[in-house]
């Protein structure tokens, strides 16, 4: 028996909560935005450079959370990515092993029930003639034809945990695994 590891986890994107955390400087920028602008000069008016100190103080808050949100976005991807390519490499890995084991279990079968296309030729060299004896539980067994069978290893899927959410891709990964290699 071979039992597949369960699908990792949907990794969860960061919550809300940082992306309050990143508007809050953009929040603190309007206040002091709000003081250097309008704030009393010498002269009693506001000035065209206090203004524009303003301006830049705000966009370069947007852009700080801008740049964060999406720092925090490319994150995620490369977790969720990384995460299903650790998973996938598991099953290539698996993969090869079971596909040995078929092709053992190939070779296997057609030494114990040769093709009978196969069965003149070896009746007239004669070394596999005498082969089954009276005893033997594969006396007077014949193979007519061919057909799908069984892996000899029965292969099984781990259970997720509880309140688990495994992750979609790596899941549909592991069903088709399982449908493809169980014969």
């Amino acid at each position: 028996t071979l039992q597949l590891q369960a699908p990792p986890d949907l990794v969860k994107p960061e919550g809300g909560g940082n992306a309050a955390m990143s508007i809050m400087p953009v929040m603190g920028s309007v206040g002091s935005i709000a003081v250097i602008s309008l704030g009393a000069s010498g002269s009693g008016g506001v000035s065209s450079t206090r203004i524009l100190m303003g301006a830049v103080i705000l966009v370069a808050s947007i852009g700080f959370v801008v740049m964060n949100l999406l720092r925090q976005r490319s994150t995620h991807r490369a977790a969720v990515t990384g995460s299903r390519r650790e998973y996938l490499a598991y099953l290539a890995g698996l993969r090869s092993d079971v596909r040995e084991a078929a092709a053992k279990q190939r070779v296997n079968a057609e030494w114990h029930m040769p093709a009978p296309t196969a069965l003149a030729v070896l009746a007239e060299e004669g070394t596999r003639v005498w082969e089954r004896r009276v005893g033997d539980p594969d006396l007077l067994h014949v193979r007519i034809g061919t057909a799908t069978a069984p892996l000899c290893l029965t292969l099984e899927q781990a259970e997720p945990a509880p309140n688990s959410q495994p992750d979609p891709v790596a899941a549909s990964a592991a069903h088709r695994f399982l449908a493809t290699h169980s014969t």
